[in-house]
């Protein structure tokens, strides 16, 4: 099965290259994946840095097939695995991801984290390429804040699945969390780049969205 977003342009190769990505790895992954290349449809804010493409689905993992870490993903807009896995994990987590006017994320990272867990490895090859429209809408500060906000209730979601926190747990990575945020706050001010100050922002916003979901898991903002 594979994946593309509606917002997506695929490359005339982009299904055999699909297939020969599997056929050539071994052991046989459980997801691959490639690059998504943008299509602005609006000049690129001076604010928005490099490391923040990802949340427009713009995704390079570089220029050679690897097998990714924890610390890396495959977008649903360009992946494939086989259908027997997805239902052996019971599909994507309708919990996650994208629900009316929120912007949960993290579906296609917790998928690939039970992946994982049954011992399959996620490739990532540059030459499964996809290419992304950028809204204009999508390209204002407003925009950013709202999906960092959403990506902390995400992560604290993920966090719950993963295993169930006790009261003391979270009181613990509450105060972690609170504690990173005090030491990072300066930089909203003094960070050289505007693009730099900005991240810094959105990162608080995302700590206080994972802070929100942990205290009032419930809560729907």
């Amino acid at each position: 099965m594979a994946c593309m977003d509606d917002d997506c342009v695929a490359t005339p190769t982009w299904l055999s290259t699909i297939l020969k990505v599997f056929q050539g790895c071994f052991p046989r992954p459980g997801m691959v994946g490639g690059r998504i290349e943008g299509i602005w449809e609006a000049p690129r804010p001076e604010w928005l840095s490099d490391h923040m493409l990802g949340m427009l689905g713009i995704i390079d993992w570089g220029g050679a097939q690897i097998v990714l870490t924890d610390k890396s993903w495959l977008p649903i807009g360009n992946m494939a695995m086989p259908r027997m896995l997805l239902q052996e994990v019971g599909g994507l987590r309708e919990d996650l991801g994208r629900q009316g006017s929120t912007l949960r994320a993290n579906e296609e990272v917790y998928l690939g984290k039970q992946l994982k867990s049954l011992g399959y490895n996620l490739v990532y090859d540059p030459r499964i390429e996809m290419h992304h429209h950028v809204h204009a809408s999508r390209l204002t500060r407003d925009y950013f804040k709202k999906w960092y906000y959403w990506q902390g209730r995400s992560d604290a979601i993920m966090l719950d699945l993963a295993a169930p926190l006790s009261r003391l747990a979270r009181v613990l990575l509450v105060v972690r969390k609170l504690a990173w945020a005090a030491l990072r706050l300066p930089l909203i001010v003094v960070a050289p780049k505007p693009a730099d100050r900005f991240r810094q922002q959105c990162q608080m916003l995302e700590v206080y969205g994972l802070l929100t979901g942990l205290v009032r898991p419930g809560e729907q903002r």
